[in-house]
């Protein structure tokens, strides 16, 4: 009698723990290849629910970077991480569709394109266009 309650035990806790990376959605990662300045570039995506689409850019200390999200969603945000960091630099869901300054540092800057967590849990779909615009110094 103890062992189906421990192995119903164990099945359960198995289930909860994996829920979680499921929910977690897909990762798509984009290395973006912008050479010479200036350099402009546009991607397109679709994303559902918890999906994600990062793009990567290579830039040096003192370029200029501007980023413009145009979406059918109003949920539909984008955040920008400097080399290193753990924490954005710009945070979509609360400064807007429009980024523009200098970068600090050299190194691979990312570029996250995701669904805030309301249209994520409810799988709500969107379709974007990223406009990438790098300049010199």
């Amino acid at each position: 009698m103890k062992i189906p309650l421990l192995l119903a035990t164990l099945c359960s806790a198995l289930v909860l723990t994996s829920a979680p990376a499921q929910a977690a959605g897909q990762l798509a990662r984009h290395m973006t290849e912008l050479s010479g300045t200036p350099q402009t570039k546009t991607m397109r995506g679709k994303l559902r629910g918890h999906e994600t689409a990062e793009y990567s850019i290579r830039l040096r200390a003192g370029q200029s970077l501007a980023v413009t999200l145009k979406t059918n969603l109003r949920a539909n945000c984008f955040n920008i991480s400097g080399p290193g960091d753990a924490e954005a630099l710009f945070v979509g869901s609360r400064d807007g569709n429009r980024y523009r300054a200098k970068v600090a540092r050299d190194g691979d800057y990312k570029i996250s394109v995701y669904l805030m967590e309301s249209a994520a849990r409810s799988a709500q779909r969107a379709s974007y266009s990223l406009k990438i615009d790098i300049r010199d110094k």
